[in-house]
């Protein structure tokens, strides 16, 4: 029959939503006590693999060392690769912190490029458990594996030393050179000195960093 008079049409149906996915595991709350405990981990770790090296160092001998089983470290980093990553941004973290206060309290650029060198070797001084084990990194997890929180780390130094030597540049004490070939040489020959340096030795890292530093500015002193 006819249809009503003032009737509505049905509406039109809406296409099928597609299905929901799977809700994400939530992201465990870190506590205080897991903090420290975390950091207890990172130290025991950074001290193992420095003595013994990454393949040598089992999580088992972390484990051990903490006084814990070896459940228990896995319940803070899932495997031993994981460790070794936050040994390294722990590292740079620190470094990165004592580096920037120095370099904010000297002077003019060649007195903070001056501080900048000297800081980062005295930290070879005072934590070089930690550079020896943060040396095999590119080994342990390749170039094209870092953790991002590991290229902030590495990147952030790397550009605060040439903005310095950008500066250094621009002020006249140093030859137009390329701002980021300089500055990887002088972090490439701080880093190499705890592969060879012997803390017993007649030179501190510190020492040995400020004679570099001094023959690697005169070749580029401007005249």
């Amino acid at each position: 029959g006819r249809p009503v008079s003032g009737a509505q049409a049905p509406p039109p149906q809406s296409p099928p939503k597609p299905p929901s996915k799977p809700p994400s595991a939530p992201t465990p709350r870190r506590s205080p006590k897991g903090d420290r405990r975390r950091k207890e981990l990172v130290g025991i770790a950074t001290r193992l693999f420095a003595a013994k090296g990454f393949d040598k160092t089992s999580l088992q001998d972390i484990a051990d060392e903490a006084g814990l089983t070896k459940a228990a470290v896995y319940y803070h980093f899932p495997d031993k690769a994981r460790l070794y990553e936050a040994v390294v941004v722990s590292r740079l973290a620190e470094n990165y912190a004592q580096v920037l206060a120095a370099v904010d309290l000297a002077g003019g650029p060649l007195d903070r490029l001056e501080a900048f060198v000297r800081t980062t070797a005295r930290r070879i001084d005072e934590d070089r458990a930690g550079w020896v084990a943060s040396s095999s990194i590119y080994r342990v997890l390749g170039p094209q594996d870092l953790a991002p929180a590991i290229r902030t780390g590495r990147d952030r130094l790397e550009r605060l030393l040439r903005e310095i030597v950008v500066e250094a540049i621009e002020a006249g004490d140093l030859r137009e050179v390329d701002p980021a070939m300089l500055g990887r040489l002088i972090y490439s020959a701080l880093n190499h000195i705890p592969r060879w340096h012997s803390p017993s030795g007649r030179l501190s890292a510190e020492m040995v960093a400020m004679q570099y530093y001094d023959m690697v500015i005169e070749g580029v002193r401007r005249r």
